[in-house]
């Protein structure tokens, strides 16, 4: 649920609305845990602050995500905890240092070697920032293989500058989720009247709306490669067929000889997948060639992923044996005296 602000509110009162707005929302029946968020994960880029590592020299100053949370959102999320701890009530405003959490990607760029818990980091703030924890990293910009390098700080330590905020919901039951968001926003509404809730979804919601373009994309190229499939199988059977036609003379004489009619339905299906094979073999190198044009739409998935390879492989030798399996069958189960006959 997305909450707007008077922007002429003090960043600290933002700060102390938008805990008890939660807090009134995580009372509500059916509501299993809430919480805040700056910017709800596959919602963009969102802000980022420049970084400096305390004591190390080896880094330039770069950018990283920065979101500003309240303390049960990881709990909310589910987002698990790999070191440390996330916020707790011992995490106090007056402190002199700003307890921050990090994502992996953060502490595998800026700490490839050292365990970053207890270092200290510069950058968006004058009070030096503390790590306290290491939590798993989510898609907070886009959907990619690649995890951005992540801070996440407390709304009453980091007041933001945004008057807006996302108040993220989790029920005990997915099906009451519609029935919930609507007594959280009338929720918001009473508890914090100089708040308007701008929009409220879920997170499936969210995921289809990041998904959505890749998905497009990539049902054209299913549709595209099905039809490819079709062709290539009706292009085997063509083929195989000719083959068979031309030569049914000699099968005849062959099993007028005594050949067992199911060898000249082996051989001719051998021919199919010999076929087939060599079309595996030169598409999987243009394939391999071309995967970093498609990297975009394989989130999660190698470029040159073995099972996604070794099924299509698979797939693509039945489809050319099934191809191939009927003027086989026709070649071996031919009249060999019609068609000397013939001829």
């Amino acid at each position: 649920m997305d909450v707007l602000a008077n922007a002429d509110l003090p960043a600290k009162e933002r700060s102390r609305n938008i805990d008890e707005m939660t807090a009134a929302v995580a009372a509500l029946p059916g509501v299993r845990d809430a919480a805040s968020t700056t910017k709800l994960p596959l919602r963009g880029d969102g802000d980022s602050f420049d970084i400096t590592i305390e004591g190390s020299s080896e880094h330039e100053p770069s950018f990283t995500f920065f979101r500003e949370v309240t303390r049960d959102y990881f709990a909310t999320m589910r987002i698990a905890l790999r070191s440390g701890r996330v916020f707790d009530i011992s995490d106090r405003p007056d402190s002199t240092e700003i307890p921050v959490v990090i994502n992996e990607a953060l502490a595998a760029r800026y700490f490839p070697s050292a365990n970053p818990l207890g270092r200290r980091m510069g950058g968006g703030f004058e009070l030096p920032q503390r790590v306290i924890g290491v939590v798993a990293n989510v898609a907070e910009g886009e959907l990619k293989s690649e995890a951005a390098p992540t801070r996440y700080y407390l709304g009453d330590q980091a007041p933001s500058l945004d008057a807006s905020a996302s108040i993220v919901i989790r029920t005990w039951r997915p099906a009451d989720a519609e029935s919930i968001l609507e007594r959280a926003r009338s929720t918001v509404e009473r508890v914090a009247p100089r708040y308007s809730v701008q929009g409220t979804t879920t997170m499936q919601r969210v995921l289809d709306d990041a998904v959505g373009p890749a998905r497009q994309v990539m049902s054209l190229l299913a549709l595209l490669s099905a039809l490819a499939l079709v062709l290539g199988g009706v292009g085997i059977y063509g083929v195989i067929s000719h083959f068979a036609s031309r030569r049914q003379r000699d099968w005849a004489i062959r099993v007028a000889l005594g050949f067992p009619a199911s060898r000249v339905v082996t051989h001719i299906i051998r021919q199919g997948v010999t076929l087939a094979i060599l079309g595996i073999a030169i598409g999987a190198l243009s394939a391999a060639a071309v995967t970093r044009l498609l990297a975009f739409f394989l989130f999660g998935v190698s470029g040159v992923d073995p099972m996604a390879f070794g099924a299509a492989s698979v797939l693509l030798v039945v489809i050319g044996a099934a191809a191939a399996f009927v003027p086989g069958r026709r070649a071996g189960t031919v009249d060999p005296a019609l068609v000397l006959r013939e001829q």
